[in-house]
């Protein structure tokens, strides 16, 4: 697979109004390699012009310097039940041959973390509607504390939240009695490869992604919600570097030379 050679973070509120369009429009070629069911005004509302108090981009370029992807991250202070919170969303498209990187996750992850550093007695968290089992899996696995993740039951306190954010930004059920599955819009263009990677997976993340919404690949996504805290954090930490050792001495031992038994 090949690598992503760099990536230049922007903030779009910089860039008057024409350089704005132009680096919209770019993305949105982009994108349209990654998703369907979204058109470039939809896309750069959500994306570049979004009417978050902060956005962030995250520019993926390959070793010629062709734009490959993007990270979009968007701060909201918003007031929920007469509290005072600060929600983290984000949007990522890559190119099919740039996809199943972990490495993205970082990105948001950064930004919110920064942010809780910054301001610890804020309410803080990220909000995100994945709509295919690849991006749910991800953050289900290395985030320690995210709802639903590695336990499928939610707090009535942050399930009441997850529905008053969804009513926020407009996210509509798709069935009765499915509450967290809402409409996105935002269609994954799945290559063969991942398609068969979802149907076949024993990845639990997976296999319950795909259990809780079925339909998806219609553009629908299932509310995930992620309480940014600096315990938060440094569990995830600890379970990412965990993960990243055992893979390590796992590669260590297959590649250990096999010495000959001595014959007598």
């Amino acid at each position: 697979m090949t690598d992503v050679f760099s990536a230049e973070r922007i903030d779009p509120s910089v860039l008057d109004e024409r350089r704005r369009a132009e680096l919209s429009k770019q993305l949105y070629v982009v994108h349209r390699t990654a998703f369907a069911g979204l058109d470039w005004h939809a896309f750069d509302r959500y994306v570049v012009n979004s009417p978050a108090q902060e956005t962030r981009l995250l520019l993926y370029r390959n070793r010629d310097r062709e734009l490959i992807g993007y990270f979009g991250v968007h701060r909201f202070d918003m007031e929920v039940d007469g509290q005072p919170i600060v929600v983290f969303r984000a949007e990522v498209g890559l190119r099919p041959e740039f996809r199943q990187r972990d490495a993205i996750l970082s990105f948001w992850w950064t930004e919110a973390t920064k942010f809780k550093i910054r301001h610890p007695g804020k309410d803080v968290y990220f909000f995100f509607v994945p709509v295919n089992p690849s991006s749910y899996a991800m953050v289900a696995r290395y985030i320690h504390e995210s709802y639903p993740g590695r336990s499928h039951d939610i707090p009535a306190d942050k399930l009441g939240l997850m529905m008053q954010l969804a009513s926020r930004f407009g996210l509509t059920p798709v069935h009765e009695g499915s509450p967290l599955v809402r409409k996105v819009g935002w269609m994954t263009q799945a290559t063969g490869q991942e398609k068969d990677y979802w149907r076949s997976s024993t990845n639990p993340y997976v296999r319950f992604y795909i259990d809780a919404n079925p339909t998806y690949a219609e553009g629908h996504g299932l509310l995930t919600l992620v309480p940014v805290t600096i315990a938060n954090t440094l569990f995830s930490l600890l379970g990412v570097a965990f993960h990243v050792l055992r893979k390590r001495l796992g590669t260590f031992r297959r590649l250990r030379p096999v010495h000959e038994i001595p014959q007598s």
